[in-house]
């Protein structure tokens, strides 16, 4: 089969109509070998997409999304021209475009890791230049050099990620090629590009299942700020299986710059709450955090906390009258969600 050449957004390194021709001759044949040939074509896919700074579970993903649609249009076809088609021929066709599928996966990711090994890790100098000029960000006309070495632009976002030299790789294996990369005695710091107008958790299904903790968004000139956001992040909540995220707790790091303050907001409006009996006490807590975080939305509450809205009306006036009737006010309302953050 003879594929035209596709009209590109971006210029690939290899013969995409070719990388498709052979796609589509597996599925209908289904001959691996050329999954395993040195070098073969679906091996350069995969060092291709370093080379574009693509990570691999990006590509992974793509090559798979590319074989359900394949998958779906044999079927399709299959379907309309085979009147009786057997069950169990339908099955062995989906075992065999399943079992290419998987031969390909292997060879791009084959592909993309010896790319990495060849460049020394999948980490040049000039990431980890600019790795080391994000941290220092003193001169900003040597931080802007690294940057665009790196392939950013000068005004790029960027958000830092921390974790243990264990999880190493596989940020750099989810993060793709364009990144700065700096090493500490017992961890590293990885500055990741992010488009203006996006957060940090923008990144959560890339980085899921590493442990690591990852700062809010910041212009490059200020990245050692995410660094150190991400740092308190990671002592403040720890997960054994996945990312925390500085912009999931921004206003409990605001208390907890100054302790006292926080304490202090606490003995402002919770006091009367400190002589009740501690099971009371926490569930009124609850509660009211719940109805903070809801805004009063008394249904959401009672989803929140697995109880009746009659019971979460019950709370809220128990709260009311201990409080003297404080939570009508706006300003007391702002407060006490930092005291409780």
């Amino acid at each position: 089969m003879q594929i035209p050449q596709p009209d590109l957004l971006v210029a690939w390194p290899i013969d995409i109509a070719q990388t498709v021709e052979m796609l589509l001759d597996g599925i209908a044949f289904g001959d691996v070998s050329a999954t395993t040939e040195p070098d073969n074509i679906f091996e350069q896919l995969g060092a291709a997409s370093l080379e574009l700074h693509m990570s691999l579970s990006d590509l992974v993903a793509c090559v798979r999304i590319a074989f359900r649609v394949a998958l779906k249009a044999v079927l399709t076809a299959v379907s309309e021209s085979v009147a009786d088609l057997r069950p169990e021929e339908t099955v062995g066709l989906v075992e065999h475009i399943s079992d290419f599928t998987e031969a390909v996966v292997a060879a791009t990711t084959r592909g993309y890791e010896h790319q990495r090994a060849e460049a020394g890790g999948g980490l040049s100098r000039q990431q980890r230049e600019f790795g080391a000029q994000l941290l220092l960000s003193a001169d900003s006309g040597r931080l802007h050099d690294a940057a665009e070495a790196a392939g950013w632009a000068t005004d790029s976002f960027a958000v830092a990620i921390v974790a243990d030299r264990s999880n190493a790789e596989r940020i750099s294996m989810a993060m793709g090629g364009r990144i700065g990369w700096a090493e500490r005695s017992d961890d590293i710091i990885v500055g990741v590009e992010i488009s203006h107008g996006k957060v940090a958790t923008h990144l959560r299904r890339k980085l899921a299942g590493i442990r690591c903790a990852v700062g809010p968004a910041f212009p490059i000139e200020e990245f050692p700020s995410s660094a150190r956001m991400a740092g308190t992040a990671a002592l403040t909540e720890r997960q054994p299986n996945g990312p925390v995220f500085a912009d999931d707790m921004l206003a409990s790091i605001v208390c907890d710059a100054d302790p006292q303050a926080r304490a202090a907001l606490r003995r402002k409006h919770l006091y009367p709450l400190d002589e009740l009996p501690a099971e009371q006490r926490d569930m009124l807590l609850t509660t009211l955090r719940s109805w903070l975080l809801h805004w009063g939305r008394r249904p959401d509450v009672a989803k929140s906390l697995h109880v009746h809205p009659q019971t979460v009306s019950g709370r809220i006036n128990r709260l009311r009258d201990l409080l003297s009737d404080d939570l009508d006010d706006p300003m007391t309302l702002v407060e006490l969600q930092l005291a409780l953050a």
